[in-house]
């Protein structure tokens, strides 16, 4: 048994959320601490609720599939170019955010992002 295209396909989507996301994001955009924490906030109640319903339908379901798959894509691309816009707010370079991908790494990450001081 071979590893087939959609298992490496899940396994590259966030990198490929975080390029695309690199690739769209303003440079001129910036995100403040207050509005980055209450719209990451708001990304992982979506995540839950979601996540909730995909748990309590019945398997193979695939209006249910279609729902997570299509909210999973949309919040992984906006949870990485909020972290670009705030990552552009604190005047530091746009590439920090692959630091998501490093185990351990991306908590504190997270961390320096909502409490960091951005402009003035």
């Amino acid at each position: 048994m071979g590893i087939s295209i959609w298992q490496i396909l899940i396994i590259a989507s966030p990198m490929i959320f975080a390029i695309v996301a690199l690739l769209l994001t303003s440079r001129s955009g910036t995100l403040g601490r207050t509005e980055f924490f209450l719209r990451f906030l708001v990304i992982i109640a979506i995540a839950i609720f979601v996540g909730g319903i995909g748990a309590v339908a019945p398997p193979g379901n695939p209006a249910i599939a279609l729902l997570v798959l299509v909210t999973t894509v949309s919040l992984g691309f906006y949870s990485f170019r909020i972290q670009i816009l705030r990552l552009q707010d604190m005047r530091q370079s746009r590439f920090f955010v692959f630091l998501s991908f490093v185990p351990l790494v991306n908590l504190l990450f997270l961390l320096f992002l909502i409490f960091a001081p951005g402009r003035p």
